[in-house]
């Protein structure tokens, strides 16, 4: 065998040590592997061998598809290691089956001093501290998935954040691929399933609103005690947040 060879195949061999997800600063910690010699045997392991896939972007996060070759069985865990402190916005109202038409994109909310990467089928919208401090009591943890929202609490932050984007407190230029504006996926009225949704369901949208709307500035009280129904409330509150309520503070501060 040639020193070539030899060297590929002890390539092959560590790469068969890793789990099926890994960055690479791994390589770098296992192997002492310079930054040089890591870019370069990933660069061969991606487009020539094909042993690997990236996550996206610079994230230097890799599926090693000869550990497994159903690489997004793991996209979770790749997706974690990359952005750590992400939280999926509106799409926890999809996945619980409250609507039946997906959105376009996973929408993430990451911390403003977070780096983004392009990562095919997701979308980054920054939010301050404030943000997250303001839902910290609305989100589900998993080991294995990035949190998110509960499905209540999804649905009216996506209302409020499209509502100060259209008041032009949100549009900021696109700075990454990858990242647009701020507001997320709000489904229409009538794509709310409402038989999946309970009365618990119905008390946790009414309290996101309560919170939120002081939140965002917006200076209507749209909390009502006499909704009976969350197709009720949910079309509520979407017609007047995305009506023309004026807001009171224009900077949004949460965002």
């Amino acid at each position: 065998m040639t020193l070539k060879g030899r060297k590929e195949t002890s390539g092959r061999n560590r790469l068969a040590t890793l789990g099926p997800v890994f960055t690479a600063q791994d390589l770098h910690v296992r192997f002492g592997w310079s930054h040089g010699t890591t870019q370069v045997t990933l660069h061969r392991w991606h487009r020539r061998d094909r042993l690997v896939r990236p996550l996206g972007g610079r994230s230097e996060v890799y599926f090693n598809l000869l550990a497994d070759p159903n690489w997004y069985a793991y996209f979770e865990i790749g997706l974690k290691l990359a952005i750590p402190h992400a939280i999926t916005v509106g799409q926890s109202a999809y996945s619980n089956g409250w609507i039946s038409q997906p959105p376009n994109a996973r929408h993430l909310a990451v911390p403003t001093n977070v780096q983004l990467y392009k990562i095919d089928g997701c979308q980054f919208h920054h939010r301050r501290p404030g943000w997250f401090q303001a839902v910290s009591n609305a989100v589900q943890y998993n080991q294995h998935t990035i949190p998110e929202l509960r499905p209540g609490w999804a649905l009216a932050d996506a209302l409020f954040t499209k509502a100060a984007y259209r008041s032009s407190a949100l549009r900021t230029p696109r700075t990454t691929d990858g990242l647009e504006g701020a507001h997320s996926f709000v489904p229409d009225p009538d794509e709310l399933y409402a038989d999946e949704c309970t009365p618990h369901d119905l008390r946790d949208f009414t309290e996101a609103v309560a919170h939120l709307q002081t939140f965002y500035g917006f200076s209507q009280l749209l909390t009502d005690e006499t909704w009976t129904s969350m197709r009720a409330a949910y079309a509520s509150v979407h017609a007047l947040i995305l009506g023309a309520f004026s807001w009171e503070n224009s900077a949004t501060p949460g965002l």
